[in-house]
């Protein structure tokens, strides 16, 4: 039986009461005056001491990494309530966590069960409360959560919630930078720019939202797996990572985990054979892994949908296809696309593989730009789409192959890369959306051309 929760009329009040000084649309308050500067002060404390734990020559890039989500900060608020003043799920989160905080205030018991049980423990019909539907729904609530046990500690201030937030973000990404200054430390400036200081990245995951989430989750994770497999060190700190990220990861948007691990897994495995002495078994043990890993991988995940309805490839290409459908309606008239019709099968998602790729990647094309952020984002398609031409100019089309499929490295990050793009390509259905679901992938995909590219120029 679903349990209830009944408060009486007068807690009701103090509620509506509470809620409404934090009203919709509200997010400053006089108290930010104070609590950004201190927070701000504590933070760049706190960075200069891991700052100095750092491989020296990689510490100049450490505290710039976060600056830029500073800036990230600044100019999401600007946007977002100056410039483009639709609704933003930033916002929503931020004040769903408030009613959370709030009737702390007035039953500490009874927020404090929301927060620490599972979402679908209550439902918003059995408690009389005017409570936000994300509070209660799977991908949303986690943030929502987040946010609240953080604004314990700050007074519930938007842009502290998200400085401290973003320092989670900022620890995956650097972390994934860690990883690739390891295998390349002579590349540590282009890497630098390639993990920390693309430009939607950090702006999308400067502020409250699963984007936060999902890199800083993705990074740890990746770190943890480096260290565990590679390195063989910490193995017990490693392992929870591992643990905890990946029921992150699973949490809050699945597809990420499903498309992290088939291509991590061949990294480490192609690492394994690289070691073999003889050239010959080595050669032909590549391939062979390689065919092994997608039938065991293909093998597990049919095992899991027998199990576990939400790995099941029905459930899954359903849903893909529910949500295409669901934002290319026309309420996102204004920056929706259309691939074709998506048929929730496996040849349907080959056919629209090449387009999704393709509007992943490259576009917003400059001429589907119909307002400031859209117009930004396709500046930036334009020069990956740019850089990537460059680099496969420079280095040649066999030659750029040839590095991708002897290079264990460059193959994870490109595997990863396409079939991120493809599963958001096709997902995505508007350019609002696409632009925030795609910057997981962007470090890996960047990554991999800087490596293609240096990779080739030092062998000539």
């Amino acid at each position: 039986m679903i349990p209830a929760m009944n408060f009486s009329p007068e807690q009701i009040h103090d509620f509506d009461r509470l809620t409404n000084v934090h009203a919709y649309k509200e997010l400053f308050f006089i108290e930010d005056l104070l609590l950004i500067p201190l927070f701000l002060f504590l933070i760049v404390r706190f960075l200069k001491y891991w700052r100095e734990r750092q491989p020296a020559e990689i510490r100049k890039y450490f505290l710039p990494g976060y600056g830029v989500r500073l800036l990230g900060i600044i100019a999401f608020l600007i946007h977002h309530i100056l410039i483009y003043k639709g609704g933003v799920d930033s916002f929503t989160y931020y004040w769903s966590s408030n009613q959370l905080y709030t009737l702390f205030k007035i039953d500490p018991l009874s927020s404090l069960k929301l927060i620490f049980t599972s979402y679908d423990t209550y439902l918003p019909e059995n408690i009389n409360l005017n409570l936000s539907s994300f509070i209660f729904t799977n991908q949303e609530s986690i943030v929502i959560k987040s946010a609240t046990v953080i604004s314990f500690f700050c007074f519930n201030s938007y842009v502290v919630v998200s400085m401290l937030m973003g320092l989670f973000a900022y620890g995956g990404c650097w972390r994934i930078y860690k990883v690739f200054y390891s295998f390349y430390p002579h590349l540590s400036k282009p890497l630098a720019i390639t993990c920390l200081f693309i430009p939607s990245v950090f702006f999308w995951s400067s502020v409250i939202s699963k984007e936060i989430v999902c890199i800083g989750a993705m990074g740890y994770f990746f770190y943890a797996y480096f260290n565990l497999f590679f390195e063989r060190k910490n193995i017990l700190v490693n392992t929870l990572m591992l643990i905890i990220m990946g029921w992150l990861l699973m949490r809050v948007k699945l597809y990420i985990l499903l498309a992290f691990t088939p291509p991590i897994l061949l990294l480490l495995l192609i690492s394994m054979v690289g070691n073999i002495k003889n050239k010959f078994i080595r050669r032909v043990s590549i391939p062979v892994v390689m065919v092994t890993l997608g039938y065991a991988v293909y093998w597990a995940f049919i095992n899991l949908s027998d199990n576990f309805e939400s790995f099941s490839m029905d459930t899954i290409l359903e849903s893909a296809r529910t949500t295409y459908i669901y934002l290319t309606l026309e309420g996102f008239a204004e920056s929706r696309y259309s691939l074709g019709e998506f048929e929730p099968t496996i040849n349907g998602v080959l056919k629209l593989a090449p387009a999704g790729m393709n509007v992943t990647l490259f576009r917003p094309y400059v001429w589907e730009a119909n307002k400031p952020i859209t117009l930004i984002a396709s500046m930036e398609s334009l020069l990956t789409l740019l850089v990537t031409l460059y680099v496969i100019f420079k280095t040649g089309f066999i030659r750029t192959l040839n590095s991708i499929f002897t290079n264990p490295v460059i193959l994870f990050c490109v595997i990863f890369s396409m079939v991120f793009a493809l599963a958001v390509g096709i997902t995505s259905g508007n350019f609002g959306t696409l632009m925030r679901y795609k910057i997981p992938m962007m470090p890996f995909y960047f990554t991999s051309l800087v490596l293609i590219y240096y990779r080739v120029q030092k062998k000539s």
